[in-house]
């Protein structure tokens, strides 16, 4: 008879886990001692040299890309995105384990030229485990409010059709990645 094994996970998530470089080692350090698999869901911000400061204890990086277009990632995420990118050219060149996750967000990630650079730069990543694509939905607002927080996405804006989201999937598939998620 077989029995279900489940192994214990750490995942590291924040913001951004790598801006306390220092504790998310320490952490990951001692999770690998104690026989758990470990995940950090990073933004890739903080630069390469903190990846790599960590990729030895990390067993999967889920990696965000929220945008190829450089002047709307800026305005966006106040962060150039070519040094993001290069960060996960690095890391896989290393030889790390990672998922990609993309946001989509109507008017805000939602561009055909994003997806179109993101299968181009997928296409140069062959051992890339899966990309997630991670649908916009309205559930975070009310804690905004609560904050008292600036919403910074228009009350219009909805999630992605399903029309949408396939066509997102058959654009990024065409690089030879598994896509996750989107519904």
């Amino acid at each position: 008879e077989l029995k279900a094994f489940r192994v214990p996970v750490l995942i590291l998530s924040g913001g951004e886990p790598l801006y306390q470089l220092d504790f998310a080692w320490a952490v990951l350090r001692l999770a690998k001692i104690e026989g758990l698999h470990t995940c950090v869901d990073t933004s890739g911000c903080m630069g390469f040299d903190a990846l790599d400061r960590v990729r030895e204890m990390v067993d999967l990086f889920l990696f965000d890309v929220k945008d190829t277009n450089a002047a709307r990632h800026l305005a966006h995420t106040g962060l150039a995105a070519e040094p993001i990118l290069a960060g996960l050219r690095r890391l896989h060149a290393a030889g790390a384990r990672i998922r990609i996750r993309v946001p989509i967000v109507p008017g805000c990630t939602d561009f055909d030229d994003n997806a179109e650079g993101l299968a181009r730069l997928l296409a140069q990543l062959p051992k890339i485990e899966a990309v997630e694509l991670m649908p916009y939905h309205p559930l975070g607002l009310g804690k905004l409010e609560r904050l008292g927080l600036e919403r910074r996405i228009a009350p219009e804006i909805g999630p992605p059709s399903r029309e949408r989201l396939a066509w997102w999937a058959k654009t990024l598939a065409g690089a030879g990645v598994r896509i996750v998620g989107g519904s």
